[in-house]
């Protein structure tokens, strides 16, 4: 649900209205298609599941390098940039 939620955020920030509706065409669709595989052929579903489970858990560890290389931690300088110690 987080990684369908966070898509639906990027696509709901769009002002035209034809990836809002082709995006909630590919949900109903994508979740009619995985209810009715579940009920006629469940581990096969399951196994679609798990797998988009990990795609939404790699796509967020994905984020979370990404956010910490833009916004990495402020304040500690690289030692060649540093002024030498008083002595």
């Amino acid at each position: 649900h987080g990684g369908k939620a966070g898509a639906r955020a990027v696509v709901n920030a769009s002002p035209e209205p034809f990836s809002n509706i082709a995006v909630s065409t590919a949900e109903d669709i994508a979740s009619a298609g995985l209810l009715a595989l579940a009920y006629t052929h469940p581990a096969v579903a399951g196994g679609i599941a798990a797998v988009l489970l990990a795609l939404a858990v790699w796509l967020l560890l994905f984020a979370r390098r990404v956010l910490r290389r833009l916004f990495g931690r402020r304040g500690a300088e690289p030692a060649a940039l540093s002024p030498p110690p008083s002595a």
